[in-house]
């Protein structure tokens, strides 16, 4: 298993999550370790690119659907460590 700290803002919902991502324009929401983020689109690169499971959420005519992104590790989230 491996642990990692997502950059982004949690949301309880994926419906939240949806809703800041279009409001904002912040960047993508995804699903990563069961829970919900609104990542910058670098962060997203980054996750990718370390082949980190995740799954990116979109609205399609009210129903919140998954695209999947990779597969290779699974994960645990660390407390980011205060600045």
């Amino acid at each position: 298993m491996t642990e990692f700290y997502v950059e982004g803002i949690e949301f309880p919902t994926a419906d939240e999550a949806i809703q800041h991502m279009n409001a904002s324009g912040f960047g993508p929401a995804i699903r990563i370790g069961g829970k919900n983020f609104v990542v910058t689109e670098a962060e997203a690169e980054r996750l990718e690119a370390a082949r980190i499971a995740f799954s990116y959420l979109h609205d399609h005519e009210g129903l919140i659907v998954t695209i999947p992104t990779n597969g290779f590790l699974t994960v645990a989230f660390k407390e980011r460590p205060e600045d």
